[in-house]
């Protein structure tokens, strides 16, 4: 059995391409976790050099394994929305899963024929310096849009999904001529 990447994962579904935001999206929390547990480390460093009653100590120990224990969590809660948080490219459509917060996610898919464009977007010095950008994939009908925002080397997975798309063509124009028996007329 194919193990399956998302929900509605047909069996026959090759997977081209996964992709993810860039590791910048975990920096700010990054460093505000970092923070919170070097200064509660320093405040149990800096708690040894001062007299305090042994009722407090241990009430400010408890209070600081509390803190690092929830920035630890901040963290990790963070990091898990961003792995979860994911694109992906088959052979048959692109989806968009965005892990919204620990209990919910949303999936949204469209198929390579309905695809009429792909747009990059890479504004700011940080993000062209970083090659990160959002990725928009317009698309026909009622079917909706994707985005994909902070995407590393946003510029290659559009190509990679207008290759995609031309292999779904290529498939197609086969289905056709095998169906048929005739060749398509090239003048089209």
């Amino acid at each position: 059995m194919i193990k399956k990447l998302f929900e509605d994962q047909k069996d026959d579904e090759t997977v081209i391409k996964i992709f993810r935001r860039h590791w910048l999206d975990l920096l700010p929390t990054g460093i505000l976790s970092s923070f919170l547990i070097i200064f509660t480390l320093g405040l149990f460093i800096g708690q040894t050099f001062f007299s305090i009653n042994k009722d407090l100590e241990k009430m400010i120990i408890v209070l600081e394994s509390v803190f690092v224990l929830l920035a630890v969590t901040f963290f990790y809660v963070k990091w898990a929305l961003y792995y979860l948080t994911i694109g992906v490219i088959t052979n048959e459509r692109i989806v968009d899963v965005d892990q919204n917060n620990l209990l919910s996610r949303n999936t949204a898919s469209a198929t390579l024929e309905n695809i009429e464009d792909i747009s990059v977007d890479v504004t700011g010095f940080w993000n062209t310096f970083f090659n990160v950008g959002t990725i928009a994939v317009m698309t026909a009908g009622e079917v909706p849009n994707l985005e994909f925002n902070l995407i590393k080397n946003p510029e290659g997975v559009a190509n990679e999904i207008h290759q995609a798309i031309e292999l779904a063509k290529e498939k197609e124009a086969k289905n056709v001529i095998t169906i048929t028996g005739n060749e398509p007329d090239p003048s089209n």
